[in-house]
């Protein structure tokens, strides 16, 4: 299996909360995205290493469970795709500007220990967290713009984009 796929289902796994929430259009997707987000949270504690989306995630999660079951707000359902880009689209960013690419958290796993301070893996990192971080605003975008077909499509499609692109920009590096 090549570095990128590797480290691209490494990562992917984080994201394994939203998935449950964005494919289940009911209480039971927050639901099991919520159950999904504490086994990833509790298997970062034990590994001394909670990363940003985790973070992010459960502030989520959190407010969207209690604005869900305590106070019967179901356009935390409704709106999830566009309540989710705004959220992830905000994080990456902040991730940037940090310079701390949130790719980066689960990306290092893939990798020899010590690899992630190398100065290429961060700013392959940057640049794919860069990718994501306009995928989710324009989908953001998309999503708030309206609800038809192709207002489906097109995130989809750059999701897919963005997914390559993570995938094939680590095999392009060199290892350092």
């Amino acid at each position: 299996m090549s570095k990128g796929l590797r480290v691209f289902f490494i990562v992917s796994s984080g994201f394994l909360p939203m998935m449950l929430h964005w494919s289940i259009s009911s209480s039971l997707g927050l639901i099991l995205g919520s159950i999904a987000l504490v086994c990833i949270l509790i298997k970062e504690v034990f590994e001394k290493n909670i990363s940003l989306m985790t973070k992010t995630l459960t502030v989520y999660f959190l407010i969207s469970n209690i604005l869900y079951f305590i106070f019967d707000i179901n356009k935390v359902i409704i709106n999830r795709h566009l309540y989710t880009y705004i959220l992830l689209g905000t994080m990456s960013l902040y991730s940037l500007i940090i310079r701390k690419p949130f790719t980066m958290d689960g990306a290092k796993n893939g990798y020899e220990k010590g690899f992630d301070i190398s100065p290429l893996f961060i700013e392959v990192n940057m640049l794919i967290s860069t990718i994501w971080c306009t995928t989710y605003i324009i989908n953001s975008i998309f999503r708030f713009i309206g609800n038809g077909p192709i207002f489906i499509i097109l995130p989809n499609i750059l999701i897919i984009i963005a997914i390559a692109c993570s995938i094939t920009i680590p095999n392009l590096m060199p290892d350092v």
